[in-house]
């Protein structure tokens, strides 16, 4: 074995060179630098320490190995991708999914946008901090946000040329909670903002347009003169004594609220059958006492006590509502069918246990989806509108 820095001759097992000093472990570092010394050269011992500084100094200098490190890096950022996923799909199941009691209080809390928020009807698009519109290119309303008591409620708009009708379904974070029908021939004017049972509307000139006008009376010649004839005076037809004209519904209404025994201390207006004249519903304070259905018959106020107690559900202008209560799990209630001169009982509905899912329509147990078709055919909705106190509702009436 040779010195690699001297070429002396060496022993196999020598660690250092007798002649130059030089380490046998800077074998590697001479061949791979392929720059020997020549046979006639010699070194003086002392150069093998500058040897030895240079090799620390190369060592000083290697750039460290990042190869290891990428993959970690890569692995870091596909967990935080994962993580930023996960926690969005939380939130969106979260945004979509609402407890009952949540729900409820949704309900509870819920007014009508015109009786939460106040808008300036001389503007074309009224919208503002507390309320936002969206409009067709009728430029009707087709949607509205809006927030009560803290609870924030979208509202979609439907319009049914046909019927002349305007169909509103409110959500409380996606899940429906009223719906609302309301006639065109509620609004008076074209093109501008009006308040309809507490709702915003604004429909266009066509929408009002006047779809039973007649052609106007064509003029005629008048009959040429003729010498009248003579004739024996006709005798006079007896005439019939004038009657009063009917009584307005609204005083009918205002004067039975003075003359009433109900114990009554909150009451509303709603159109339960089709006819033009509005029902009068009274809730008493009485926890276990009826809700009454008040309606003019024979120019007269009429009333009606359910036999249920916790109020009404009802199906604009189909003559149907409900009235039921909740007890320990168990519901029951009562169909009605109201024809505008009487209230019958149509069906008997009842859950007896809704965690176990005993449903019975007339005494007829039934499956759950069963049931749940059955009145879903009614399109039920919950009094919507606001109730208005006793001492109130005498001017509520007046300016219905």
């Amino acid at each position: 074995m040779k010195c690699p820095n001297c070429s002396t001759e060496l022993n196999d097992n020598a660690r250092f060179c007798p002649q130059c000093g030089a380490s046998i472990d800077s074998t590697d570092d001479a061949l791979s630098n392929h720059n020997p010394i020549p046979e006639h050269e010699t070194v003086s011992p002392r150069r093998s320490g500058g040897n030895r500084a240079q090799r620390r100094a190369g060592k000083r200098n290697k750039k460290p190995d990042n190869s290891k490190k990428k993959p970690l890096i890569i692995a870091i950022i596909a967990l935080v991708l994962v993580i930023a996923i996960v926690l969005g799909v939380i939130f969106f199941v979260s945004r979509k999914t609402v407890s009952a009691k949540e729900l409820q209080k949704a309900k509870d809390n819920y007014l009508p946008p015109a009786q939460a928020v106040t808008i300036d009807t001389s503007l074309s698009d009224p919208s503002n901090d507390a309320i936002q519109f969206k409009y067709d290119d009728h430029a009707r309303i087709i949607s509205c946000t809006y927030s009560v008591n803290k609870m924030t409620y979208d509202q979609r708009y439907t319009y049914d040329e046909n019927m002349r009708k305007i169909n509103v379904e409110t959500t409380y974070r996606a899940q429906p909670i009223f719906t609302k029908e309301l006639d065109y021939d509620r609004v008076t004017k074209p093109d501008t903002f009006e308040e309809v049972d507490g709702y915003y509307i604004r429909l266009c000139k066509e929408d009002l347009a006047d779809t039973g006008a007649t052609e106007p009376p064509q003029e005629t010649a008048a009959p040429e003169a003729t010498e009248p004839e003579t004739t024996e005076p006709p005798t006079e037809e007896p005439t019939e004594e004038p009657t009063d004209p009917p009584a307005d519904w609204k005083e009918l209404y205002i004067d039975y609220l003075g003359s009433m025994s109900i114990d009554c201390s909150s009451g509303t207006l709603l159109h339960i059958n089709d006819d033009d004249t509005p029902e009068l519903i009274l809730y008493t304070e009485a926890a276990a006492a009826p809700t009454y259905i008040c309606f003019i018959s024979d120019q007269s106020v009429q009333s009606f006590a359910t036999g249920m107690s916790e109020g009404i559900s009802y199906a604009s202008n189909t003559g149907y509502f409900v009235s039921g209560r909740m007890r320990f799990g168990t519901y029951s209630g009562i169909i009605y069918y109201f024809d505008g001169n009487s209230v019958s009982e149509e069906h008997h509905i009842s859950s007896e246990n809704i965690n176990k899912g005993d449903y019975e329509v007339d005494g007829e147990k039934m499956s759950s989806d069963e049931y749940k078709s059955f009145i879903d055919s009614f399109s039920f909705t919950e009094i919507d509108s606001k109730l208005t106190p006793k001492n109130s509702l005498p001017d509520y009436i007046r300016n219905y």
